[in-house]
């Protein structure tokens, strides 16, 4: 009993810690600055996944015209977006195609005297993996069940919309996908373990559908709100048994 007891403890630390993680990458990776000497060339580096889009804007500032030329890379070295002269700002956005190393280039090489400040704000989207929710789709017969378009909606008007959210709805997915379509295949085969496995998750569709009445207006939020949820679960799926079966072996004893 101790035993699990602890293990609820490390996995509610785990959960927190996770989401901190989640929530210092997506911070820490919002705007880069960059000062371009003149005559040379600066890059920046972004390891992206097939199927990210990646939207940036830029910014430039110094010399009489506030340009430099810019240009993208993908991990073959072949352009995605060709050298062109950029002033002063400017919107762009590219998809990987394959997984690997994308690199930004900024060019001063054309200036004799003036350095540039370049400044680029950008956004990942990250593409959700697989179509649907399986197992909740083979719980309730119908991936029109109003479960699932709940589902689906929370999944892409509110968790994907966040940096966050999408890193970790593709941590997510990575392991859900890889015992979700086994799952869904017994619940199709046995009547009462899919009657078993609709009960078991209602609760947490229920503590998901809190998402859809809250305002979510920042990663931090996004977070905020995160850990509620993975906490809630916990408590309802784990500490709040093992308490009652503490309780009830304690009566018994008695």
């Amino acid at each position: 009993m101790k035993f699990k007891i602890y293990g609820l403890i490390v996995i509610s630390l785990l959960s927190i810690i996770t989401s901190l993680e989640i929530f210092r990458m997506s911070e820490a990776a919002q705007v880069e600055t960059v000062d371009v000497s003149p005559g040379y060339i600066q890059t920046i580096v972004f390891n992206l996944e097939k199927g990210d889009k990646f939207k940036g804007s830029l910014s430039v500032a110094g010399g009489s015209g506030n340009d430099v030329n810019f240009m993208v890379k993908d991990p073959d070295g072949d352009p995605i977006i060709p050298d062109r002269r950029v002033a002063e700002g400017w919107n762009f956005e590219f998809n990987a195609n394959s997984n690997g190393a994308y690199t930004l280039y900024f060019d001063n090489s054309f200036s004799v005297f003036s350095s540039k400040q370049v400044s680029i704000s950008y956004d990942i989207e990250k593409p959700a993996l697989g179509g649907g929710c399986l197992i909740a789709t083979a719980a309730f017969g119908s991936e029109l069940a109003p479960q699932i378009q709940m589902l689906r909606e929370t999944r892409d008007h509110i968790v994907m919309h966040t940096q966050s959210g999408a890193a970790f709805m593709t941590a997510f997915n990575s392991v859900y996908y890889s015992f979700a379509p086994t799952v869904a295949d017994w619940e199709r085969q046995n009547p009462i373990f899919k009657e078993v496995v609709k009960t078991t998750i209602m609760p947490l569709i229920t503590t998901l559908s809190i998402l859809n009445y809250v305002d979510i207006d920042s990663e931090a939020e996004m977070i905020g709100y995160g850990i509620g949820v993975i906490l809630l679960n916990i408590g309802m799926y784990f500490v709040a048994p093992v308490a009652v079966i503490w309780k009830l072996r304690s009566k018994f004893q008695n």
